[in-house]
């Protein structure tokens, strides 16, 4: 299945469907949305025009091939149709043991919100510690390699467990990094006292693995002219967060005014 999603993704890339009259749908689509991203003159809106014109959108979801050395990353994606937009770049870090899948719905939701998510797999196969750095750099990787058109002035990292404390490590080191979404994992004080990229932390009354003290300890690390919020979901376990309708609002809302200038 996912490999069929790959070669759909594969044939909308150059420019061809498989289904004709789906294709002219978002051909017109995209020549609509464009439109709406110009003004008068021709000259290009700010991004949110861009980003937010056609919202919501329907997502396509797709598989790449990507290896960082031994290690096959090969993200899976999930976008809004190709429509000339340069859109913000979304990166989602899984869990210990997990899955790009396990997003699915959080990164489906940021899709139709108008940003480009892409999700890595992480092997963890080795101590925490190495296997911390291995992931740092399988993101960094993505960030380096990526082969797909987006805005590189508007990137964020998101991640749940293992993922959020990789995804605010890489976020407070690399400033290429504008927003960083954290749920249920942060890294300690070293990195949280350095965070310039916006940040928001996602925390669950009843997760005993990364818990509500833990991570207020980390929100109130951040310098303060950093914009930062942390989340509390009463009742959520550690793995409840990722399915949470009140996260996806908050994070969509969040990410969508770091990185497109939307106040939603």
């Amino acid at each position: 299945m996912r490999r069929a999603a790959f070669v759909v993704l594969a044939l909308i890339a150059a420019g061809c469907g498989a289904d004709k009259p789906a294709a002219a749908r978002d051909e017109a689509a995209g020549r609509a949305a464009a439109a709406a991203a110009r003004d008068e003159r021709g000259a290009a809106k700010p991004a949110a025009a861009c980003v937010t014109a056609g919202a919501p959108y329907a997502v396509r979801h797709g598989e790449l091939t990507l290896r960082r050395g031994n290690r096959r990353l090969d993200p899976e994606t999930w976008s809004p149709p190709p429509d000339g937009c340069r859109r913000p770049l979304v990166i989602f870090s899984h869990g210990h043991h997990g899955a790009p899948a396990s997003c699915a719905e959080f990164c489906a939701a940021l899709a139709r919100a108008g940003l480009l998510v892409v999700a890595p797999r992480h092997r963890d196969d080795a101590s925490f510690y190495e296997e911390a750095a291995a992931r740092r750099a399988d993101l960094e990787h993505v960030l380096d390699r990526l082969a797909l058109p987006y805005d590189k002035a508007r990137i964020a990292l998101t991640g749940h467990s293992f993922g959020g404390y990789s995804a605010a490590e890489v976020g407070a080191e690399d400033r290429r990094v504008k927003a960083v979404v954290s749920m249920a994992g942060t890294p300690g004080y070293a990195y949280m006292s350095g965070m310039r990229a916006a940040t928001l932390i996602v925390a669950g009354t009843r997760d005993p693995i990364e818990t509500v003290d833990s991570s207020r300890a980390a929100d109130d690390t951040i310098p303060s002219p950093t914009p930062h919020r942390l989340l509390v979901i009463a009742g959520a376990r550690h793995g409840d967060l990722l399915r949470s309708a009140t996260v996806r609002r908050a994070a969509t809302g969040f990410l969508l005014d770091h990185l497109a200038g939307c106040p939603c």
